[in-house]
């Protein structure tokens, strides 16, 4: 009988600084285009463009899907994209069709989407394959390739802001809703079917082709979903309960995520939950990231009062973690980023060769950290 390991035995007793390990290693910043109001994701291939990565980003009518080359850091946009929503998740295939998720400026009365697009195109265009039934949302997506499908996380939207949509996400962790679910369609697109369902707030999402499952974040938790059995899934907790864990890779045994955590005032796991970004929003409508703030009329709520806004939180540098699915292992590291401005608000993390691509929702530009030659660290070790 397969067995994961439940909380690692001294994991919660440790303060957080003992389980990630700081490191100086080479990193360089890549902007993106100054019409940028948000940016959640991005996506490779080791087989498509290997050394480039493409990015779904948020910018109203200037919205689109860019290529950057990560040698040159040359920004090239391939296709534009609707601007009346936020684009969240999204993967690559290794046939070049770039698969995104898109949520509307009113959630609760527009579906959420999946976009795609073939690169490999004379002139790709987007089109949309995939919408899911209200009141349903999508946050990340994976490709199940042996079974040619797209699974989809996604939440119970409660709110009709978007700007509540992390609030949400946070309710629904802290009242234990097991309300999320996955959803599944073909690649080429269609009617959604439910996957799996009974999760807690689902932030990512991917497939580890090495384990045959599909592996949840779930924020402070990991979820393993058998691709063939997925009635039969399973939470793990690798990691103390302040990390919360947002969009994966995979690479081979792994799972990789970065992690958002508070590094000031965190007595409790209700104030670290209370703010950390999926909570204080995604400031889509009423904080756009470098605009003043705008104006926002009442919440029409649908069942349930809407929470209130979380207070300021603060960051570390970006840290990140590895999960080894099949042994259990566990490391986590940070980046000492502490001269610059690009701090640990991060939701995505790629790995492209040696080098890992930090998104960060607040920012308008692109980590790369090379971590060629790093050694790997173990929770709680020294």
């Amino acid at each position: 009988e397969r067995r994961f390991p439940a909380r690692m035995a001294n994991v919660k007793d440790l303060p957080v600084d003992q389980l990630i390990a700081a490191t100086d290693l080479p990193q360089r910043y890549i902007p993106l285009p100054d019409e940028t109001t948000f940016v959640e994701a991005c996506c490779h291939s080791d087989v498509f463009r290997p050394k480039s990565i493409f990015v779904p980003v948020t910018a109203g009518a200037a919205s689109g899907l860019f290529e950057i080359e990560l040698a040159s850091g040359q920004l090239t946009k391939r296709c534009a994209l609707p601007g009346d929503g936020q684009y969240f998740g999204a993967k690559m295939g290794h046939n070049g069709e770039c698969y995104m998720l898109f949520v509307g400026n009113d959630p609760l009365k527009q579906t959420g989407k999946v976009y795609s697009c073939d690169l490999t195109a004379d002139a790709p265009t987007a089109g949309m394959i995939v919408e899911l039934p209200l009141p349903y949302q999508p946050n990340d997506i994976a490709i199940d390739r042996s079974g040619g499908r797209l699974l989809i996380a996604a939440y119970e939207q409660t709110y009709n802001l978007l700007t509540t949509r992390g609030q949400v996400l946070n309710t629904l962790m802290i009242a234990a809703k097991r309300s999320s679910k996955i959803f599944m369609t073909p690649t080429s697109g269609g009617a959604p079917d439910v996957f799996a369902s009974g999760f807690n707030a689902l932030a990512g999402a991917v497939v580890c082709e090495s384990d045959n499952s599909l592996w949840l974040s779930e924020l402070h938790n990991l979820a393993r979903v058998p691709l063939n059995d997925p009635k039969n899934w399973e939470r793990v907790s690798p990691f103390n309960p302040e990390l919360l864990a947002d969009n994966m890779e995979v690479e081979g045994d792994e799972v990789l995520f970065p992690f958002y955590r508070r590094c000031v005032g965190a007595k409790s796991m209700m104030n670290i939950m209370a703010c950390q970004p999926l909570v204080g929003c995604l400031f889509g409508l009423t904080k756009c990231l470098w605009k003043p703030p705008a104006k926002v009329g009442s919440v029409d709520v649908v069942g349930e009062a809407a929470p209130a806004e979380a207070p300021a939180d603060e960051f570390e540098d970006v840290c990140w973690g590895r999960y080894n699915v099949k042994t259990g292992a566990f490391s986590a590291m940070r980046v000492d980023i502490t001269n610059t401005k690009f701090d640990g608000h991060c939701t995505h993390l790629e790995k492209v060769g040696t080098e890992l691509i930090f998104v960060n929702y607040l920012k308008k530009e692109i980590l790369v950290v090379d971590i060629a030659g790093q050694a790997d660290v173990q929770a709680g070790g020294e």
